[in-house]
């Protein structure tokens, strides 16, 4: 028996048993982002970030200056993944917003999902100066 058809039968049998029990915690667990450490490539920009906190607790990093481009990651993501496109835009005349998405980084919760992070955009740019654009990867 494979290791997936030995998951399927545990949780079939349990999802028979507590139906209701079983769906919370499948569910908890999928929408729980893990945390991921930054790549070696994306410390340098992560050192000249500027740590900033927005008024509905949602964290995010700044860089340089000049019209703002918000930025948001996909799922289990971090700000510094654009670090390409980041230091372009900045070399550019940009400040550069980039979110932890909720329940990422140093943004409150423990679980996310597409409807969070269409909020959290939102909130921000309702935060933030005038947008020049917006800018996402996966569900951010």
């Amino acid at each position: 028996m494979s290791t997936l058809s030995w998951i399927r039968g545990v949780n079939g049998t349990l999802g028979h048993l507590a139906p209701e029990h079983i769906a919370g915690r499948m569910r908890r667990a999928f929408m729980a982002p893990r945390t991921l450490p930054p790549r070696q490539w994306e410390l340098p920009l992560l050192e000249r970030a500027e740590r900033i906190t927005l008024r509905f607790g949602l964290s995010a990093l700044r860089w340089g200056q000049g019209p703002t481009v918000l930025m948001m990651h996909g799922w289990e993501g971090r700000p510094t993944q654009f670090a390409a496109l980041i230091e372009t835009l900045v070399d550019h005349g940009h400040t550069v917003v980039a979110l932890d998405g909720p329940a990422h980084g140093r943004s409150p919760g423990d679980q996310a999902n597409v409807v969070l992070f269409a909020r959290a955009l939102l909130e921000a740019a309702a935060e933030l100066p005038p947008l020049r654009a917006v800018i996402g990867h996966s569900m951010g």
